[in-house]
């Protein structure tokens, strides 16, 4: 058994099913870098709030 189909065709998962786990294991490794960079630094007031801004900021540009 190769993973493959009678037809000849890989078994490969579709593309869609791939990108979103990438994502979202890129989206947990930036929120560690920033939990990381909190936790050792005294600016964690300024990062929060700099952080705020930017995700209001790209909220209202996506309306």
């Amino acid at each position: 058994m190769d993973g493959r189909l009678d037809d000849g065709h890989t078994c490969l998962p579709p593309r869609s099913a791939i990108v979103p786990s990438a994502r979202i294991e890129t989206a947990k490794t930036s929120l560690y870098m920033v939990i990381d960079l909190l936790t050792e630094r005294d600016l964690s007031v300024h990062l929060i709030k700099r952080l705020g801004r930017q995700i209001r900021c790209h909220k209202s540009h996506e309306q």
